[in-house]
């Protein structure tokens, strides 16, 4: 006796398809997920790129670069901000 077989096999394309009807999926399922994930990735990079010159600093024993890095150092304007945190941050004001 011989079997032979009869049934037809649907596509992965197709049954995706249909469990994403199922699920009455929207565009917005997959562009939230995919959104959060380029963030997260780019805030990532920009840890890692803070990362290398402390650990240059450490190694150095020399935090003189903060003042001289656009990452770490303060903008112009805040010099009476710091003036006023001097005596609770230990920060020096000459």
């Amino acid at each position: 006796m011989s079997h032979t077989s009869d049934q037809a096999v649907a596509p992965a394309r197709g049954i995706i398809r249909h469990y994403w009807h199922v699920v009455d999926g929207r565009w917005w399922h997959l562009a939230l997920p995919v959104g959060l994930i380029l963030i997260a990735g780019v805030l990532e990079g920009a840890s890692f790129s803070l990362l290398i010159p402390l650990t240059e600093a450490i190694s150095q024993n020399s935090f003189d670069f903060l003042a001289d890095s656009r990452a770490f150092s303060c903008p112009p304007d805040s010099a009476s901000v710091l003036h006023s945190l001097a005596p609770f941050c230990e920060i020096p004001t000459s």
